[in-house]
């Protein structure tokens, strides 16, 4: 049956099609004959249902009372049943401080039920809520309130003021209106279209909203009055073979209408000059006009400028209606009626194959008015309704299939306070193992904050924070009337220098000739180049530095003029590095008083590879460390290790001769990040040390004593 409807409709139209006199009753322009360029279709005749409207109960517009309230499905006594392609159905509704049923989806809130019946050519339902509250809808199917199921594809509360869903003929609904964040239902209307098709021919979103003067508030709003935010929109059009009801019959995009209530700043958001990339071309209103007779958009006049309505009682916009300003894309046409001139109405759209899907994305910033030009602030909505055209609907092609497309729309408030509630947080930089204050910089708002919620549970308005590891930490401020405002920041922890001063024990005696300088070197394996270092020496002794560089950093030490000056002060560096973080080594010193002409300085140089006094090597490749020992409290005695092969591929050998004296000593084998990797007592003339499966690099060879002083530590070689 649905067929045969389908051929009947369509002979007819066809014929009014082709009669002149016919077309112009509906408002259709005459079209010749289009060839099958239009990618690649075929040139299917326009098609509308035409049935009178006295058949709904409701005729479209005309509210059956000042305002319905049914509390629960059981109490609804009113019906609508809006003709299909007929237009929109309507009732006032309201259900002021009525919390008798808690909502499905606020359990505080309010609900109204509303019963829809459809005729015998409906195909799908558009359900329109013009309120001043935000709207969750429900809408279920059956033939009583006793055995109700959700409407198959949709969602339970969604959260929108328009929304569409398929319907069958002869078929009850049964939908439920809630307030979102449990505000009771003011006034509002409720209305209600039926379609016999209503494909659309294109999907669209908002991809992302940002708030540059208010990146820590709610992309979603409410928006303050001279704030500009932008829209990033995401617009999906179909190019669909089949004629209606399956697609478009292959019709293109061409018109991109951004429809902005009176609260957004018009002139102040310039989109002329916004238009999307790609052959887009901004035209002012009344430059294009509309080729269907609409049931789903009207006209409106915001601030003396057309404003493209969706939905509502008095929906409806004879063909012919030029339009608001918008964006446009061209390109030529291949019928004789299509004159290419450049004018939308006589051109195709956005060229493309069939079965293809034509992809805009674009960015636009919209401003808000500022205060002094809103009108009761409180109660201006900043509404965005994205219209899209196919050039069946405003150009010459042949085809208005897409003319019940469902636009985007956005709605949000304004917070009309005049200085908003904010919350700055600077990030801040500290060093391992110190603290730092978090402190806030707040305006705005109420200028009595009651309450500060860390993420860390603290309720002060600052707080000192100690981390470990880099942390993020959130402040959540609520003002004396419920503002509330969040922000941020990230606490970076940066190394403290770390590492050693070698040797922590230096030697010095006199004589008139000096032998080869001692050198201290201060080793770093962590912190964060470059470094600075600060050499502190006691009186009595001189140095010089004599190399730099991102690991470690060498001191040459010698004796002052003086002779017989005595050293009871280390020798100590502080290391600063880039983030000024600070570390300070020190090392011991030990004054041995006049030497004989046999005498030696006693030199732990740990960053020297080159040995300029060859008397105390035996073997080249071995390497000789001299440690001081007093025996039974006794006067200390030098001794001699040798450490060989240097460098050592296998076993690295320690041979301590005659000097039964070592024997306890530990030595100890440490990598470069201060890990020690091997630990062995000396307890035999002859110690082996098994450095075969060590990774190879720059080792160091440490000796304590049973006392846990460090005798000598020297650089050796793993190869």
């Amino acid at each position: 049956m649905k067929k045969l409807a389908w051929i009947s409709v369509y002979s007819i139209f066809t014929f009014l099609t082709f009669n002149p006199g016919s077309a112009s009753a509906f408002g259709l322009k005459k079209l010749d004959n289009l060839p099958s360029t239009h990618a690649d279709s075929k040139d299917i005749r326009p098609t509308m249902k035409m049935e009178s409207v006295s058949k709904g109960l409701l005729k479209s517009g005309k509210p059956t009372s000042a305002c319905t309230g049914a509390e629960t499905c059981f109490d609804v006594t009113t019906e609508l049943r809006p003709v299909s392609d007929g237009g929109f159905a309507c009732t006032s509704s309201c259900n002021d401080m009525n919390v008798s049923e808690p909502g499905d989806c606020d359990m505080s809130g309010a609900s109204v039920w509303f019963k829809v019946i459809t005729d015998d050519q409906s195909g799908s339902l558009i359900i329109d809520i013009s309120s001043g509250f935000s709207p969750l809808i429900s809408v279920y199917r059956g033939s009583s309130c006793n055995n109700l199921e959700l409407v198959p594809s949709t969602i339970p509360c969604e959260s929108k003021n328009t929304i569409k869903v398929s319907s069958n003929i002869n078929q009850t609904f049964w939908i439920k209106v809630e307030a979102k964040d449990g505000l009771n239902l003011g006034s509002f209307e409720f209305c209600v279209a039926s379609f016999y098709t209503a494909f659309d021919c294109y999907s669209a979103n908002i991809a992302q909203i940002t708030r540059p003067t208010y990146p820590n508030e709610s992309p979603e709003g409410p928006f303050h009055p001279g704030e500009v935010v932008n829209f990033c929109f995401n617009v999906d059009f179909n190019v669909s073979a089949p004629p209606p009801p399956d697609g478009n019959n292959c019709q293109w995009i061409q018109g991109i209408i951004p429809n902005i209530s009176g609260a957004w700043d018009y002139a102040g958001s310039n989109l002329s000059a916004q238009s999307p990339a790609g052959g887009w071309f901004w035209l002012d209103e009344g430059s294009v006009d509309y080729n269907v007779n609409s049931n789903i958009y009207t006209i409106e006049s915001v601030d003396g400028r057309k404003y493209m309505k969706y939905g509502g009682q008095n929906a409806g916009m004879p063909a012919g209606t030029t339009l608001p300003g918008g964006w446009w894309f061209v390109s030529n046409a291949g019928s004789p009626s299509c004159s290419n001139d450049g004018d939308p109405d006589n051109m195709w759209g956005k060229p493309s194959s069939c079965t293809a899907i034509q992809n805009i994305n674009f960015c636009v910033d919209l401003k808000v008015k500022d205060l002094a030009d809103l009108q009761d602030c409180e109660n201006q909505k900043l509404d965005i309704t994205l219209a899209i055209t196919a050039d069946g609907e405003t150009g010459c092609w042949s085809d208005i299939a897409c003319s019940l497309s469902t636009p985007l729309i956005f709605e949000t408030g304004i917070n009309c306070s005049p200085t908003p509630l904010e919350v700055q947080l600077s990030n801040a930089m500290m060093c391992e193992g110190e603290c730092v204050d978090l402190v806030p910089v707040i305006t705005g708002g109420s200028g009595v904050y009651t309450s500060f919620i860390w993420s860390e549970g603290a309720n002060s308005s600052t707080i000192t924070v100690c981390p470990n590891a880099n942390a993020t930490y959130q402040l959540t401020v609520i003002d004396s009337e419920g503002n509330t405002a969040t922000a941020s920041t990230l606490v970076t922890v940066n190394p403290t220098p770390a590492g050693a001063l070698l040797p922590n024990v230096v030697s010095f005696c006199t004589k008139i000739i000096n032998d080869e300088h001692p050198s201290l070197t201060a080793y770093l394996y962590k912190g964060t180049a470059p470094y600075q270092f600060l050499w502190q020496l006691p009186d009595g002794l001189v140095g010089n530095q004599d190399s730099i560089n991102f690991s470690d950093d060498s001191y040459d030490i010698d004796e002052a003029t003086t002779q017989g000056t005595s050293f009871p002060e280390p020798i100590c560096v502080t290391i600063i590095d880039q983030n000024g973080c600070s570390n300070e080594f020190c090392a011991n010193i030990r004054y041995n008083g006049i030497c004989k002409d046999s005498c030696y300085v006693v030199v732990y140089d740990t960053i020297r590879t080159h040995i300029v006094d060859t008397s105390f090597i035996l073997v080249e490749d071995t390497l000789n460390i001299y440690v001081l020992l007093s025996s039974n409290n006794g006067p200390e005695e030098s001794y001699e290790i040798k450490c060989y092969p240097n460098p050592s591929g296998g076993n690295l050998y320690i041979n301590i001769g005659d000097a039964i004296e070592l024997k306890g000593v530990r030595a100890s084998l440490i990598n470069e990040s201060g890990v020690e990797v091997i630990g062995q007592i000396i307890s035999d003339q002859l110690t082996t040390l098994r450095v075969a499966n060590l990774p190879k690099g720059l080792y160091f060879i440490s000796f304590v004593n049973d006392k846990g002083i460090t005798l000598s530590t020297k650089k050796i070689v793993i190869k």
